[in-house]
């Protein structure tokens, strides 16, 4: 992957929600995206038949989730993201969507500050105020709430969460699908092992295990 570099499109690419319009999570990327450029939200897919018909910020839920290939082939959407928190069903729908040929977007709030080097893989959601530090890498599908700070070198990988307010210091390595509750802190040079949970305000000083 190249390092992170801001889009420069002139035309705003239209994109889609999956999944999380009752729980949050679309209205979190909506919200997101009020002062973007480069990306129009324009439907919200969901499972929950409830939600289909109404609208979030002004943004329809159009569907199923389970009917998102066919509105991409007949061109509602140019690009799609993951709203879904739940690790596995965030990973298995990325890999189901990836399949099937469809583009995944980046979301980033304006607040957001993404320093120099960073290198950022596809389908990830940076909401407000976010500070990911110089030289760090994220991989794909990875959710990272408002106020969490991620330091210079650090390393992140696919299908991760990150509540509010996470700090992982510098040289931090953090394997696939891991959570980080709320206020967690990892310290520098520690590495997180694949599928771990991180429990909130609880302080990492030690290598944890996958």
């Amino acid at each position: 992957m190249k390092p992170f570099e801001p889009s420069k499109q002139v035309e705003a690419k239209r994109l889609a929600i999956i999944g999380s319009a009752k729980g949050g999570g679309a209205l979190q990327i909506i919200d997101a995206l009020q002062d973007s450029r480069s990306l129009v939200p324009v439907a919200v897919f969901d499972s929950d038949f409830t939600m289909v018909g109404k609208s979030i910020l002004g943004i329809p839920v159009v569907d199923s989730s389970s009917e998102v290939l066919n509105h991409f082939e007949n061109g509602l959407f140019d690009c799609v993201i993951i709203a879904i928190g739940n690790l596995e069903i965030r990973a298995s729908l990325y890999q189901l969507l990836k399949s099937a040929g469809l583009p995944f977007a980046n979301v980033i709030d304006s607040s957001a500050q993404i320093r120099s080097g960073v290198i950022l893989g596809e389908g990830n959601v940076i909401l407000g105020n976010v500070y990911i530090g110089p030289e760090v890498s994220i991989g794909n599908n990875c959710y990272i709430i408002t106020n969490s700070v991620i330091n210079h070198h650090s390393v992140i990988g696919d299908h991760c969460y990150l509540s509010s307010g996470v700090t992982l210091s510098g040289r931090v390595i953090v394997g696939n699908s891991v959570k980080f509750d709320m206020a967690s802190v990892v310290k520098t040079g520690v590495k997180i092992g694949e599928g771990s949970t991180i429990e909130a305000g609880h302080i990492v000083a030690e290598n944890t295990p996958a």
